[in-house]
């Protein structure tokens, strides 16, 4: 059972490093061409997607090639990870959302190794959890050991690294596990949620459960995002929580702004910018964007935010200007 579950686990990546899924390109090439200096793009994809290949329904239980299409197509709809990476990236920390009100999809996350995995030259890539690893997660490294050099990184146990925060709100510097700060690049795989407050969760308290164990308050979120500038989001939706209920979504969200993706993530569930914690003090400082004119939406629509420009052609534009 062991020796096939493994051979199974070989012939998928297989299939997703060979690309399975990608988008069938039409239209024009609107990603570069509608796109205002400094806007940061959001790709949206949701199983219903009328220009995916197979749309099914949002409350169908997809299986891993059916999530490796979201995940991929979101990628293509935005940016595309490989198009924001440094030179010469060889080791990627992912993390994603681990807490008894949200786990990041394991099958989100095989995905998303796959498609690093074809586009970076023989990377590292580490999950990166604080505390307790779900069993999910173990068995997807024992599974893919074979394929790619994948590992878990319990960042509790980390090093701290003092890093410098010269325009901090409130450090003047900031202790980093040193497993954030050594990576050529941090991806960041929220599952997204709602509280029954009507909170949001999504990358940004990602972000900040990685680097501590403590309470942020929002003057803290927004100095962690000035000393870690992950280069990627990709944004679970499949089965989000929302209050006491979990509704089929079925839906990816992707981009290099974390702050950008988080404020289509609350539309998405329903809510809006202000209630993710931080995300508008995060906007004012300028560690992203939040309002809608500074953001363009691709891809599948969602309720409140303005549409992009028609679908595109080819992989994801170029570089997006740095930030600051």
């Amino acid at each position: 059972m062991i020796m096939g579950r493994a051979c199974g686990a070989l012939i998928l990546l297989t299939v997703l490093l060979a690309g399975a899924g990608r988008m069938p390109y039409v239209g024009v090439d609107a990603l570069s061409a509608a796109t205002r200096p400094g806007q940061a793009v959001v790709g949206s994809v949701a199983s219903d997607y009328t220009l995916l290949e197979q749309p099914q329904p949002r409350a169908v239980q997809l299986d891993d090639a059916g999530v490796d299409v979201l995940v991929r197509w979101s990628d293509d709809l935005s940016y595309g990870v490989g198009n924001v990476a440094p030179p010469g990236t060889t080791y990627l920390l992912l993390v994603p959302t681990v807490r008894p009100e949200a786990t990041t999809s394991p099958q989100v996350l095989r995905s998303v190794i796959g498609l690093c995995a074809g586009l970076f030259e023989e990377p590292v890539i580490g999950i990166g959890i604080r505390g307790p690893a779900p069993d999910s997660y173990a068995q997807l490294v024992a599974e893919l050991a074979d394929v790619v050099e994948l590992k878990l990184v319990a960042l509790e146990e980390s090093p701290l690294r003092t890093l410098p925060l010269p325009e901090g709100l409130v450090h003047t510097s900031y202790e980093l596990a040193q497993a954030l700060a050594q990576a050529d690049a941090v991806i960041l795989v929220p599952a997204l949620w709602r509280d029954q407050a009507g909170a949001v969760h999504g990358a940004l308290e990602t972000l900040g459960a990685a680097a501590t164990d403590q309470v942020l308050d929002d003057s803290l979120r927004v100095d962690l995002l000035g000393a870690v500038e992950p280069l990627y989001v990709f944004a679970e939706a499949l089965r989000p929580h929302l209050g006491a209920e979990t509704i089929p979504l079925n839906a990816i969200l992707a981009g290099d702004d974390v702050c950008a993706v988080d404020a289509v993530g609350a539309q998405l569930l329903g809510a809006t910018p202000a209630q993710v914690p931080g995300l508008l003090l995060a906007g004012e400082h300028l560690l992203g964007k939040v309002e809608w004119r500074e953001i363009k939406l691709n891809g599948a629509p969602v309720p409140g935010v303005p549409q992009g420009a028609q679908p595109f052609e080819g992989p994801a534009g170029p570089r997006r200007p740095p930030r600051h």
